[in-house]
């Protein structure tokens, strides 16, 4: 398998991203820097601020399918399997740390037809493992371009800071 690289935290925002923009979830209970010239969603009545990132501007309605701009989800999960199963294959998959947790960053290919996906769609998954038991999982979506999702992905996990009220 190929190695995928793993993040070294830094500071948070410092040279990631020559001028980023910040966000917190407090739901979740993290804060992350991204691009400046991406999007992040905005609070929305039943729905936390900053889970979703887009390279262009999108519109995020309660009770609608994530909108087709987003590159990147993160959320917050009470358990989680990050093995292969029925669909998908684990290209590679390596430890990490993300803001001194324990973490996975896995390279995932889609093998099965869904209602979403395709046989060959590809998308990274960090899976930060959090001190209360429960996990923060970032994800590149189905935006048009997965290469440059992963690589602002990557970016975006070297400013992770967790257990941000």
């Amino acid at each position: 398998m190929e190695a995928t690289p793993t993040p070294e935290p830094t500071g948070f925002g410092s040279a990631v991203f020559a001028d980023p923009d910040d966000c917190t979830n407090p739901d979740a209970g993290y804060r992350v820097a991204y691009p400046d010239s991406w999007y992040s969603n905005s609070a929305v009545e039943g729905i936390a601020a900053c889970w979703l990132f887009a390279p262009t501007n999108f519109n995020l309605t309660y009770g609608t399918e994530i909108p087709a701009q987003v590159a990147i989800v993160i959320r917050r999960y009470d358990e989680w399997n990050s093995g292969s199963f029925s669909g998908r294959r684990v290209l590679s998959d390596q430890e990490t740390v993300v803001d001194g947790l324990p973490a996975r960053v896995q390279e995932i290919e889609i093998t099965e037809r869904t209602l979403a996906f395709a046989p060959g769609d590809r998308f990274t998954e960090y899976v930060v493992g959090l001190e209360d038991g429960t996990y923060l999982v970032a994800t590149t979506y189905l935006g048009p371009d997965y290469e440059g999702a992963k690589s602002v992905l990557d970016d975006m996990m070297r400013t992770m800071q967790a257990g941000v009220p």
